[in-house]
């Protein structure tokens, strides 16, 4: 599956849908987009080989002007393993994006990447923290810098 953006104008009117440049042929499985206030739109994507395995997170930019950076593999953590049935979050403001994942047996991480509209720091290998061992789904929200909400369902 391919990734495709629509933005919503000012004006209320949308965007046609288009590909995100760069993502044909990528096997998507999962993708979670978050804006900030300055208009900088980052789009995460969990791709797979055709099987859905070797799976990784791919990340890209889109600025306020609708230009697009390429895309760009962020590590995660070594023994990490991501697939079809992987997830993935994201939340932002201008200065950072608070991302969660899920690997394939259910663990959960939450990371903190700083300066998330420079391509280079989405290629750092960071570290994560794990936030449970029994995930099915991720999702975050951001009321501010210091306020991160993450959900989970319980039990399994």
């Amino acid at each position: 599956a391919n990734a495709y953006d629509r933005a919503r104008r000012a004006d209320g009117s949308w965007t046609p849908f288009a590909m995100v440049p760069g993502a044909q042929g990528m096997n998507t499985q999962a993708l979670a987009i978050a804006s900030s206030e300055d208009g900088n739109t980052n789009v995460l994507a969990i791709t797979t080989a055709a099987d859905g395995t070797q799976g990784q997170i791919q990340q890209v930019l889109r600025d306020p002007r609708g230009n697009w950076t390429g895309w760009v593999t962020m590590p995660v953590p070594a023994g990490t393993v991501l697939s079809k049935a992987s997830d993935v979050a994201i939340a932002r403001t201008d200065s950072q994006a608070n991302v969660m994942f899920l690997d394939t047996v259910g663990n959960a991480y939450f990371q903190v990447r700083n300066d998330p509209n420079k391509t280079a720091s989405w290629q750092t290998q960071l570290p994560a923290d794990l936030i449970t061992t029994q995930g099915r789904a991720v999702s975050i929200s951001q009321g501010s810098p210091s306020q991160v909400l993450v959900t989970r369902v319980y039990p399994q």
